[in-house]
């Protein structure tokens, strides 16, 4: 029964290779890893705290209180008040001996309190310091299962697989501009990362490997560039406020503004044609 036990704990671990299908949960579960160690040393203090204060207690040979008459026992009880676990009575039976119930409330502040807050620091500083790597090594542990199950994988299927990638044909930068071979290419909304300036260089002249990298000019390099820049950036925040503006002003409301703007518009232009006129 023993065994059945760890062979299905043993298959859950296992299984748990399939985290590298979603980076999020894989850099759930290499936080989790990461701050394990954290939580073996919690572990480790407090079983240490654990066997010196029932060693002080099966010491008091308090032979009257049930559950503290010999080592094994006294940790056990000390266990129970730490979980939370023991019972009125036994709360009772403690403080009937004073030595014994200072060396209880000791063993809980230390364990529950202190040490306890201090786990929770740990865990708050090692998750701290690992968070924005922790989608990268997520990835990093995605590839190293790739290139592993790589070795399992017969020659024919995976040239079939490199086929269907078409790595030999050119790349599309948008439509009617072939790129470059060698990429993947994959569909994304414009509108979310709109920008005026070109990422994509282009240089005329010979393709030869053993030619001079032509020098990179500046995007921003005069200032009638900055001007420019400066103009659209304006006239794109003018066309928001302006798309806002006439999205608030729809029904009655915003006719009845047009009409009295208009009114106004007309009269004051003639008052300026008869002002014209008499002069």
């Amino acid at each position: 029964e023993v065994l059945s036990m760890l062979g299905a704990l043993n298959l859950y671990v296992l299984a748990s290779d399939y985290c590298v299908f979603s980076i999020r949960i894989a850099a759930f579960a290499f936080m989790f890893n990461k701050v394990m160690s954290e939580v073996m040393l919690f572990l480790f203090g407090f079983a240490v705290l654990l066997l010196a204060f029932g060693t002080g207690a099966a010491a008091l040979k308090a032979d009257d209180v049930h559950g503290f008459e010999n080592l094994p026992n006294s940790i056990a009880s000390l266990l129970d008040v730490f979980l939370g676990m023991a019972h009125a009575d036994d709360y009772e039976r403690i403080a009937s001996v004073p030595v014994l119930k200072l060396l209880v409330m000791a063993f809980y502040i230390v364990t529950a309190v202190y040490l306890v807050n201090l786990l929770i620091a740990q865990l708050a500083g090692a998750y701290s310091g690992t968070y924005e790597d922790m989608v990268g090594f997520a990835r990093m542990r995605r590839g190293v299962k790739v290139v592993e199950e790589m070795d399992l994988t017969s020659r024919n299927r995976w040239d079939g697989f490199v086929r269907s990638l078409r790595m030999d044909l050119p790349v599309s930068f948008c439509e009617g501009d072939a790129g470059m071979p060698g990429a993947i290419e994959v569909m994304e909304r414009a509108a979310p990362g709109a920008t005026n300036v070109e990422s994509i260089r282009r240089y005329g002249g010979t393709t030869s490997f053993d030619a001079v990298w032509p020098e990179e000019e500046s995007v921003n390099a005069t200032d009638a560039d900055d001007r420019l820049e400066r103009m659209e950036n304006l006239m794109r925040k003018m066309a928001k406020k302006l798309d806002k503006s006439t999205a608030g002003r729809k029904g009655g409301g915003s006719t009845a503004g047009g009409g009295s703007v208009m009114s106004s518009w007309d009269g004051g232009s003639d008052a300026s044609l008869q002002s014209g006129k008499s002069e």
